[in-house]
């Protein structure tokens, strides 16, 4: 997957989450499972998506969910790139791509430091809502100049 390849499939899964939420919860469980089922359009290996508040506050996370529920504001890498927060400010200036390190589900042995990795992430409101939440899913750079 290269960079608008990303930027397009972040927007799709943003607009279907969106839509998810203004119907009914079925609608919402239905999206969530959908993130999640691996060989899905929206999860494969190391491409999955990630939900979270403008505040950092995690509300789906499609290859772990034990991050979900929690305030992440200050997740640094190895590098000490504040990932959450780099997000966050791409997403609130009309999206962005943010570059870090982050622990890869398909390498062994990157767990200390982390792979490469490129992430899209996009903006959006609910009606009724001040909140903005902000979808995001990314590449790991070494395996995607593989492809």
């Amino acid at each position: 997957m290269d960079r608008e390849t990303l930027k397009t499939f972040v927007k799709a899964a943003a607009q279907t989450y969106r839509e998810a939420m203004l119907g009914d919860f079925s609608g919402h469980t239905h999206v969530k499972k959908a993130f999640r089922m691996e060989g899905s359009y929206w999860k494969s290996g190391s491409i999955y998506t990630f939900i979270m508040s403008s505040d950092g506050y995690v509300l789906f996370h499609g290859a772990d969910p034990s991050r979900e529920g929690i305030i992440a504001l200050d997740l640094e890498d190895s590098y000490g790139v504040k990932i959450i927060r780099r997000l966050i400010d791409a997403a609130t200036t009309g999206g962005g791509y943010v570059e870090y390190h982050y622990n890869d589900p398909t390498v062994e042995g990157d767990e200390a430091f982390g792979s490469p990795k490129l992430t899209y992430a996009e903006g959006f409101h609910l009606p009724d809502r001040d909140q903005l939440f902000i979808l995001c899913a990314g590449i790991y750079l070494e395996s995607a100049t593989a492809d």
